[in-house]
């Protein structure tokens, strides 16, 4: 259910994409997804859903979908293209409907310009991404609203950020931050931070193997209970 070519076209410029999904059974909740909107800007997203397994799964495909829908086939007045927050509300709304099992979904949305690498973007209650830069790793913080398919009436707020020149913009599932080692300690996001300082200005593929590479080491023989997905998006000049 996920892209696997992270080939930019050229109209893309100096921007580099790298992401991974490893469930923690055959399939899970977890996922990430990125594509190009008729209106030259990249989509990507990122999200978790309340649960493991295969109805995870389904509710996941049932928010990709309508996440691409809404971003893709609706119509804005006046040309314009709508908003995270506009494709937040339009999301949850249909996941409210008939979702008798009460299951939710933490989503990160965010529209990249190519033009002028300035990123709108909206939270529904999923972690903080970090932006990696010369100037250390800090959180992209801004408006964090509530998970998906609780509440229909639930508001959503846009935020932006440019990325500058070497910046590199890392997205997550608490897979990473909660993977836990054999004696139950969590790998948290003080770690996280620490394994991402030393990779500013690294590549994206580079930002995803050194980060995973040492929640492994950290969880050694522990089993990975959940699912884990991550992305990079870097502007490389």
């Amino acid at each position: 259910m996920v892209p696997t070519d992270f080939q930019l076209p050229s109209a893309a410029g100096a921007l580099e994409i790298f992401a991974t999904l490893e469930p923690a059974r055959q399939i899970g909740g977890d996922l990430y997804d990125f594509f190009w909107g008729a209106d030259g800007r990249l989509y990507f997203v990122i999200a978790d859903v309340s649960d493991k397994g295969a109805p995870a799964a389904l509710f996941m495909a049932r928010t990709k979908t309508m996440i691409r829908m809404v971003s893709t086939l609706s119509t804005p007045a006046a040309g314009v293209a709508l908003e995270p927050h506009v494709i937040m509300t339009r999301v949850n709304e249909e996941l409210c409907v008939d979702n008798r099992e009460g299951m939710f979904v933490t989503v990160f949305l965010g529209i990249l310009d190519p033009a002028n690498a300035l990123i709108s973007f909206c939270n529904a209650g999923h972690n903080l991404p970090y932006v990696l830069s010369a100037n250390g790793v800090i959180a992209l913080d801004g408006a964090r609203s509530k998970p998906l398919g609780i509440r229909p009436t639930f508001a959503y707020a846009t935020g932006t950020h440019t990325l500058g020149a070497g910046d590199c913009l890392f997205l997550f599932t608490d897979g990473i931050t909660e993977a836990m080692d054999p004696e139950g300690g969590s790998f948290s996001e003080q770690r996280l931070e620490e394994a991402l300082r030393p990779l500013a200005g690294e590549p994206a593929r580079t930002v995803i193997g050194s980060v995973l590479e040492r929640v492994r080491e950290f969880a050694a023989t522990a089993p990975q209970a959940d699912d884990i997905a991550a992305m990079a998006i870097r502007r490389s000049a």
